[in-house]
């Protein structure tokens, strides 16, 4: 049989515009409670790869999330930029350029970037060990030049 490997993991690939399809039709049937769907399948994923990347390299804070951050550049996910990093007001501001996920929305008139919302919950949840709360305040599906997200300690 023929897969697919990248960095050692079997992975499947799907067109941006496949992907969009499915997350569509999310949005057009399930409404929020696909967007909550998307979320979760994003923070569960990216905890997991957070604590496969903490035990296999030993990393922790930034780094660990930066490393994180480097290997959805690698997938093709999206380019990103880390505006503010505040590890004492447990702040953060991630600007993603070329997300897949909003790609496909472009003209939406909303945020769209639910499942990306999910992975940086997970993902600093996961290296802080809190639950935190992230804010698209951003997204080129509304025709900003970029996605911006607020990651924020959940109240």
């Amino acid at each position: 049989t023929h897969t697919t490997m990248f960095l050692g993991e079997r992975v499947v690939m799907l067109s941006v515009d496949d992907l969009g399809a499915m997350f569509d039709w999310l949005d057009r049937n399930l409404q929020t409670g696909g967007h909550v769907l998307l979320f979760e399948m994003g923070k569960a994923a990216s905890r997991a790869d957070v604590r496969e990347l903490r035990e296999t390299y030993g990393l922790e804070g930034r780094d660990l999330l930066e490393a994180f951050l480097a290997l959805r550049i690698a997938a093709g996910w999206f380019s990103y930029e880390v505006v503010e990093y505040d590890e004492e007001a447990m702040r953060f501001v991630v600007r993603l350029y070329g997300s897949f996920e909003c790609a496909f929305f472009a003209g939406r008139g909303r945020s769209m970037g639910h499942l990306v919302r999910g992975i940086l919950a997970g993902a600093f949840g996961e290296v802080y060990g809190r639950e935190f709360r992230v804010r698209e305040v951003k997204c080129v599906a509304k025709g900003d030049e970029c996605c911006e997200f607020v990651v924020e300690l959940a109240k």
